[in-house]
């Protein structure tokens, strides 16, 4: 493995990546004049032509997109350089550098209109000095606030969470947000269409935001058409078609329900079977989420708002949607927040980073899938080398392979530095949640990958000194308790073609 991590660095020194690259060009210009023919020299001169102009043009896209993470340019660079023609076009389709530019200024735009509005009727709390430093931190990044007087309660199943959303849904009287990544037929997405056809009648406003390239490709034919005659306003990101409007790497992985501007919900859970068990897909589908009752929800309206108006260019006044809250006991604070590839601070990556150094006593991470960038590593490692008791529940049983493989390659250097990693055995492990020191914690639809902390446009609820924490605390007590400790003696030495595979899959991660 010495050999894979100096390749990696040698990856990060830009004149070598420089030298590379001009490597891998001579191997791909040598393909197309293989494969175009000897005696068909105008052909191979017009192919490399376009290749080399495609080429041209993607690196010069690449090297101008300030928000791109190093790792992700060089899988792009491979890509785009040892694939003739077809690489290059690939990126320029999906990475769609001007639909980019479009929706980041009118992000801008909407996120400003955030800020007048939170400024308006949110202050900041003066609590301690580790809150206040959280609350500046998602504030300044994000313009949402830190509320108090908001009951939060946590989701450990994926069914109970389904049930007391139904019921929330039954009690709409004049708005339903609905937003999710993956939209599948089933009894599930039935028995909602059902409760909105009947909020409907009643006069209720129902709008949806669904990820239809990114995960809602399993639905029932005329889906969209068929709620929109009911009545809904509904709108889906990332379009499969026209092709040039795929930005393909941007989804919207988000899971929020808001009901009456009055209750919202958010977590791991999309609508679909297998997340509440009544499919059964990889034994079972562990997952979680939280409920929020009060002034906190506030901030989902806005989120959902923002991209709503990103999405139609509908502009819904916040005034409308946001409602007086009966007063909820004191019960900590709550801040809810998003992020996406259009923030180029990545704030969800930066409130875990804290969390993790930060912690004096334990931290503990629930994660379906763990590809760690170098910063998450570091502090984890130096976390457990202050003695602090740092966990991670992984899954046992994977729903996908290669994103398995690159987990399962992260545990040894962990394992060395005495982070401990559980693999959870009754099924698959899709909570994304995080918990330190019995006063802090996270949950929300942010995986530990690649993706969710620079690619996808996610959500989290951080939750401090409230008495949800403490059951966020005993779920983690309990599936420790179900799960299966890897230790690293017990870990297989790969063979040289699951090297060889890895070394390849550590290069494309970022776009796994």
């Amino acid at each position: 493995m010495n050999t894979i991590k100096k390749l990696l660095k040698m990856f990060l020194n830009k004149w070598a990546l420089f030298i590379f690259i001009i490597f891998l060009e001579i191997v791909a210009l040598t393909l197309v004049t293989f494969y175009a023919g000897q005696s068909e020299g105008t052909t191979v001169i017009i192919t490399a032509s376009i290749h080399l102009i495609l080429v041209a043009i993607s690196i010069v896209s690449l090297v101008s997109r300030k928000e791109y993470h190093s790792r992700y340019i060089i899988a792009w660079l491979v890509l785009i350089a040892t694939i003739p023609v077809a690489g290059p076009l690939f990126y320029l389709l999906t990475a769609n550098t001007l639909s980019y530019k479009a929706r980041q200024k009118k992000f801008k735009i909407n996120s400003d209109k955030i800020k007048k509005v939170t400024d308006e009727i949110a202050e900041e709390y003066d609590v301690d000095s580790f809150f206040n430093s959280i609350q500046k931190l998602v504030r300044s990044r994000s313009h949402l606030p830190a509320w108090d007087k908001t009951d939060t309660k946590i989701y450990t199943r994926g069914e109970d969470m389904y049930e007391d959303m139904k019921e929330a849904l039954l009690s709409a009287k004049e708005y339903i947000f609905l937003e999710f990544f993956i939209v599948r037929k089933g009894k599930m997405l039935s028995e909602i269409i059902e409760i909105i056809k009947a909020k409907l009648k009643e006069g209720v406003k129902v709008y949806f935001v669904y990820d239809n390239f990114g995960g809602s490709i399993d639905l029932p034919f005329g889906f969209k058409k068929k709620l929109r005659k009911m009545g809904v306003k509904i709108k889906t990101f990332n379009r499969i078609f026209p092709i040039l409007n795929i930005s393909y790497n941007y989804r919207d992985h988000r899971k929020i329900v808001v009901v009456d501007g009055k209750i919202a919900f958010t977590g791991g859970i999309n609508i679909g079977d297998e997340y509440i068990n009544r499919e059964i897909r990889f034994g079972y589908w562990k997952d979680g989420g939280i409920r929020l009752v009060g002034k906190g929800v506030t901030n989902f309206v806005l989120i959902f708002l923002n991209v709503w108006e990103t999405l139609t260019k509908e502009h819904l006044d916040p005034k409308d949607f946001i409602k007086d809250q009966e007063d909820k006991e004191d019960d900590g604070y709550v801040i809810s927040f998003q992020d996406g590839p259009l923030n180029y601070n990545h704030v969800i990556h930066e409130v875990y980073l804290t969390m993790i150094n930060t912690a004096k006593k334990y931290v503990y991470i629930s994660t379906p899938y763990l590809i760690l960038d170098d910063e998450l590593r570091l502090a984890l490692k130096i976390a457990a080398a202050r003695g602090v008791d740092v966990r991670i529940i992984a899954p046992k049983k994977p729903d996908k392979v290669f994103v398995n493989l690159l987990t399962k390659e992260n545990y040894k250097p962990l394992l060395e530095a005495e982070v401990k990693i559980y693999e959870y055995t009754p099924g698959f492990n899709h909570t994304k949640a995080v918990i330190a020191d019995d006063i802090i914690g996270t949950i929300g639809t942010s995986n530990f990958d690649f993706r969710s902390f620079y690619l996808h446009y996610e959500d989290i609820s951080l939750i401090y000194k409230t008495k949800s924490v403490k059951d966020l605390r005993n779920d983690f007590i309990e599936t420790f308790a179900i799960s299966e400790e890897i230790e690293a003696k017990n870990i297989k030495k790969n063979n040289i073609f699951k090297r060889i595979l890895l070394v390849i899959l550590k290069i494309f991660s970022p776009l796994l």
